[in-house]
């Protein structure tokens, strides 16, 4: 019985060490590629429903992140410009 226990002990040992932390990095990659970003309160928390609706909740929340990124750059782009106009309206004031 104790050659069992030693035995069981050493296999859990190994397990902990070697095949956890390597499936918990594949998971962890995998989940990331369908888990939403953002939370979605009216999505359905049990099987099938949630595993079927992730990706598309996953999508939703890559084009919404998307279009708010676009719209701050296009924000930022105004904002450059119009900051570079007005200092060549305080350029051209101060010369005369």
């Amino acid at each position: 019985m104790d050659r069992i226990i030693h035995e069981l002990s050493q296999h859990a040992a190994v397990e902990e060490q070697v095949f956890y932390p390597i499936a918990r990095r594949v998971l962890k990659d995998e989940d990331d590629l369908v888990a939403p970003s953002r939370p979605h309160p009216r999505a359905p928390d049990s099987p099938p429903a949630n595993i079927l609706l992730a990706p598309v909740a996953k999508a939703m929340d890559l084009a919404k992140d998307a279009i708010k990124g676009a719209r701050r750059a296009r924000e930022l782009t105004a904002a450059r410009r119009g900051s570079a106009r007005a200092r060549g309206r305080v350029a051209r004031s101060t010369r005369r």
